[in-house]
């Protein structure tokens, strides 16, 4: 099984992904957080940082755009062939507000004529392969039929499908049996992506989807960094390198601690799962308002 590091925005930048790479093993695909390409630019300063091929293995990396314009989506997908990337990844699946209210991410979703429309336009005129990363629909499963019916169209490298609805945001049970049908009707590579948080889910999704052979794992490797090298136990040593090295990064990045704390607080909101009982360490983590009033809380957490 492969492993791929689902896209956070605000969590998994380059930095983060940088300094993920150096501490664990069994990653084999990052993907960025989406860029938002426009007419008037393609990519910005700050997403260049993102795809920079001088700085990163773009052999491990896949960009992921977020636009509902084709002339836009195929100008981006070119640049980065340019720079020597081989797939872009389109993000259907974001059910942030700010995008989806402007008919983006998970929002395109509802207008499935516009969304046909936009496919066809892309893969005619994209000289890069194009995975999908996408929900289920918006409202309703029944949207679902509607949507496989114009993804079977067209030559997808790749459906990533996070089953859940827009209104589902990242509550409540993933729909399997939305996965099911993509399973027996898709003749893409298929990757499951949502809730795989244990070995066991991994094992389990192994054992009924014989023929997929990667996951996408977001907030799980977050709560366990070590997830995807199959260990069923946090190494507290290894921990504590990594969150001390991203500190650092973090802090020549950014040129001030409150800011870099500010980052690494909003990975123990998730990493805080795998210290049961250790409430009132993180609680003194999330509440540092220095890097000695973090580290003392880290400490203490990993102790």
């Amino acid at each position: 099984m492969k492993y791929d590091f689902a896209p956070m925005e605000g969590i998994t930048d380059y930095t983060f992904r940088l300094v993920y790479d150096r501490h664990f093993d069994g990653i084999s695909r990052y993907y960025t957080p989406f860029l938002a390409p426009t007419a008037h630019r393609l990519f910005t300063p700050k997403d260049f940082k993102e795809i920079d091929p001088s700085v990163h293995d773009i052999s491990l990396q896949v960009p992921q755009l977020l636009t509902n314009d084709a002339a836009v989506f195929t100008a981006a997908a070119h640049e980065l062939k340019e720079m020597g990337y081989n797939v872009v990844n389109l993000n259907l699946g974001c059910p942030s507000g700010t995008v989806t209210h402007k008919g983006k991410g998970a929002g395109f979703l509802k207008y499935p004529e516009k969304l046909e429309k936009f496919l066809d336009e892309i893969f005619t005129k994209s000289d890069i392969p194009i995975s999908i990363k996408t929900r289920v629909g918006t409202d309703s499963e029944e949207e679902w039929d509607g949507l496989l019916e114009i993804y079977k169209k067209f030559p997808i490298a790749e459906l990533i499908v996070h089953p859940r609805l827009l209104s589902d945001f990242y509550k409540g049970k993933v729909r399997s049996e939305a996965f099911d049908k993509a399973y027996e009707q898709m003749h893409c590579p298929l990757t499951f992506n949502g809730d795989i948080k244990k070995a066991s889910d991994i094992q389990s999704l192994m054992d009924k989807y014989t023929d997929m052979d990667t996951v996408m794992i977001g907030r799980g490797l977050l709560a366990d960094p070590f997830l995807a090298e199959g260990s069923e136990k946090i190494d507290k040593v290894r921990l504590k390198n990594f969150l001390n090295d991203l500190l650092t990064e973090y802090v020549e990045r950014f040129g001030n601690e409150r800011t870099a704390i500010d980052r690494l607080k909003s990975i123990w909101v998730y990493l805080a799962e795998s210290f049961p009982g250790s409430d009132k360490t993180v609680k003194q983590i999330k509440k540092a308002q220095n890097a000695a009033q973090y580290k003392s809380g880290v400490l203490q957490a990993l102790s």
